[in-house]
């Protein structure tokens, strides 16, 4: 298997539903931030997150989750990184961005 097989599944079965069929969950958006200062032993501060691999949903709720940061979502598949961007405009989240990226072609040495 290789990045375009991974590519074609993901532009055939997108997931998951979009943000408007479970509307925002959570009233406080500094939740999950908070839940990470827990785990990581010090307070979260804004800046930059990259969700690598974001699927069709990752970066959105990211970006939602942490308004004070810029959310940099990427993935092989046009396809979700599409439906990414078509729930981000429903539900607005003027902080994140998406970009097409495959990470198998890239050397991490």
């Amino acid at each position: 298997m290789d990045s375009q097989d991974v590519a074609a599944f993901y532009n055939r079965f997108p997931y998951p539903p979009s943000p408007d069929t479970y509307g925002r969950i959570l009233d406080n958006p500094w939740l999950f931030a908070t839940a990470i200062g827990q785990e990581i032993g010090r307070p979260f501060t804004p800046g930059r997150i990259w969700v690598a691999g974001c699927g069709a949903m990752q970066a959105l709720n990211t970006a939602l989750a942490f308004p004070e940061s810029h959310v940099l979502g990427t993935d092989i598949s046009s396809t979700q990184l599409g439906k990414c961007q078509s729930d981000e405009r429903q539900v607005g989240a003027p902080n994140l961005s998406l970009d097409t990226f495959d990470l198998s072609t890239e050397s991490w040495e």
